[in-house]
């Protein structure tokens, strides 16, 4: 099985952490899923989480803003044995450098989150999690 790292980038306020949310929920709904840990941070969304998945763990964050962060984050999840890690990452600063870091070891793919109309915010998150998902499922098989 190849190893991915799945970044979801975007701008900031485009949904990327509610995305992941529901990335987590639809992981959670197979039975064969279940969570080994899960931590909240700060007193808003941001988490990160490991999931069992048949015998594979994936591991998701939301704390993408901040390279130094992001990369302790993903180390973190590395050592757990993850063998998907899907994050969220913004469009600017150094984040280009924390995910290229991780190339030799995972394949990266990354998917674009963008903003949009209030009324298809909904929609627009759960989308980008059902494509987060497909990229989760493929690299399960062998």
């Amino acid at each position: 099985m190849t190893k991915r790292l799945v970044a979801l980038r975007g701008k900031g306020q485009v949904g990327k952490t509610t995305s992941l949310h529901n990335l987590n929920r639809l992981l959670l709904s197979e039975p064969h899923a279940k969570t080994v840990k899960f931590t909240k941070y700060g007193y808003k969304l941001d988490f990160s989480t490991i999931i069992d998945y048949a015998g594979k763990r994936v591991g998701i964050v939301s704390r993408g803003d901040v390279a130094a962060d992001l990369a302790g984050f993903i180390e973190d999840l590395e050592s757990d044995r993850c063998h998907v890690i899907v994050c969220a990452a913004r469009t600017k600063g150094e984040i280009e450098e924390v995910l290229a870091s991780y190339a030799r070891r995972y394949k990266l793919i990354e998917v674009p989150k963008v903003g949009c109309h209030k009324d298809y915010f909904d929609a627009s998150n759960l989308a980008a999690a059902h494509q987060l998902a497909a990229y989760v499922y493929g690299a399960m098989v062998p």
